[in-house]
């Protein structure tokens, strides 16, 4: 995303805008600064159970963890017929997979973005889940996807556009097949597929 945590000096590093927040380490402070307001910061006492917030019990399964695998999304899909792209960004089934990275998985995967959910059988899945976790880990080896302003805490960009099949590559042939790859707009994001690899 757009945000970063940097490790500054508070004394001679004055804060701009979208700053929210500094950790305080003796003379250094985290520096959180998130213009798009995605994440929050919740201060816990040590008693209590951070996966009982509200806001955290909602969310869906951490995409390496072992609790992901295709049996349990493909249960937790089974009342969804919103299209598997839609479905997978609400954050209800798996966290992590942001827009880009879901184009991604799902044309690793082979799928529609446009096919129901509920309409994916559990081999499609396995292959989504191992998507999934190949995308995110070549992406973090990669250092992220820069789309605008995104750098690490170190500064640098993410290279992992440079891999990327389909996203922001509307009209270029597909990878696979050398078909053009489309672009359509879900629930307000950009999806880009290829119609021709990528079947409901």
């Amino acid at each position: 995303m757009s945000g970063v945590m940097r490790i500054v000096d508070p004394k001679t590093t004055e804060p701009v805008k979208h700053d929210h927040i500094d950790i305080l380490f003796g003379d250094l402070a985290v520096r959180y600064h998130d213009p798009r307001r995605f994440g929050f910061v919740i201060w816990l006492p040590e008693s209590q159970d951070p996966y009982e917030l509200p806001e955290i019990a909602k969310l869906g399964e951490e995409p390496f963890s072992d609790s992901f695998t295709a049996s349990r999304l493909h249960a937790a899909l089974a009342n969804t017929s919103l299209p598997i792209k839609e479905a997978m960004l609400t954050g209800k089934y798996v966290v992590g997979v942001g827009n880009i990275y879901c184009s991604e998985s799902l044309f690793k995967a082979r799928i529609s973005p446009l096919t129901p959910a509920n309409k994916i059988s559990k081999q499609r899945l396995e292959r989504l889940v191992t998507a999934i976790r190949e995308v995110l880990t070549l992406s973090l080896n990669e250092g992220g996807f820069t789309l605008k302003d995104f750098v690490s805490a170190e500064g640098e960009q993410g290279y992992f556009t440079l891999n990327a099949k389909v996203y922001g590559k509307e009209g270029k042939p597909c990878s696979n097949c050398g078909r053009p790859i489309k672009k359509i707009i879900q629930n307000g994001r950009a999806t880009y597929y290829c119609s021709n690899c990528q079947r409901r």
